[in-house]
């Protein structure tokens, strides 16, 4: 690794773009009060997906080095307990999350102006966010992921399978969530800004059409299905990136 004091200057930012969509900002609002219980305290699907997260994220993290880590896109704070900042861009869903973690430093702030230095973290991990959004905005996402990224630092993201997507037919229209990707589509909006780390999936089994009582024991066998071949077929793709030095 280069002496930091020794690598050239990264560009400087692009001038900001327009607003995030004000539609999913209004959306994830009004949800606030009721989205812990209701997408996962009481929803044995939302449990399914929060073990299968934490356990790859931990993985992932695991190759980072020490150092500051943001959730961007923090939400109510569920994953915060593997950060130490947080961001989102709705101030309701903030609101939740300073209540359960008062002492950690939480913005709202759209996902490509964030308020932070250049190479801030060791790590940003963003998961649920690319789904929400076009690909144009993701590429600015990307490019500020890396410019608060230390140089080697890790960006741990995830986006709905493209490949399943087809097998299974688009979402219903006007769904906001309806961005999907592959690997390599998102290796082509990130720009040289980053090298791929890996790839796993996450929930290969169909969840919602078993029964509740069944889905956490089956547990172990998707964690093993999503690190083999079978990982693309995932209903998301959880991807680490690396990032590079300016210039290499």
């Amino acid at each position: 690794m280069l002496d930091p004091e020794s690598e050239p200057p990264c560009p400087e930012r692009p001038d900001p773009p327009a607003p995030e969509d004000a539609a999913v900002r209004a959306y994830y609002d009004d949800l606030a009060a009721r989205y812990d219980e209701v997408r996962f305290t009481r929803s044995s699907y939302g449990q399914y997906l929060d073990r299968l997260e934490r356990v790859a994220l931990a993985r992932a993290l695991a190759a980072a080095r020490p150092g500051p880590v943001l959730d961007l896109a923090c939400g109510t704070g569920r994953l915060l307990d593997l950060a130490t900042h947080g961001l989102d861009a709705s101030e309701s869903m903030l609101t939740r999350a300073r209540a359960r973690w008062p002492d950690k430093p939480l913005v709202a702030a759209d996902a490509e102006r964030t308020p932070f230095e250049d190479r801030s973290f060791e790590a940003v991990l963003c998961l649920h966010l690319l789904m929400h959004l076009g690909r144009s905005k993701i590429a600015r996402v990307l490019r500020e992921c890396r410019r608060i990224l230390r140089p080697g630092g890790r960006l741990v993201l995830d986006f709905p399978s493209a490949l399943r997507r087809r097998l299974r037919g688009p979402p219903p229209r006007g769904w906001h969530g309806a961005t999907a990707l592959s690997p390599e589509e998102l290796m082509a909006l990130s720009g040289p800004g980053f090298e791929l780390v890996g790839v796993d999936g996450l929930m290969l089994l169909p969840v919602h059409r078993l029964p509740a009582w069944l889905r956490l024991p089956l547990l172990p066998l998707d964690r093993l299905l999503c690190r083999g071949p079978l990982a693309r077929l995932a209903s998301f793709q959880l991807v680490e990136l690396r990032a590079r030095t300016c210039g290499s």
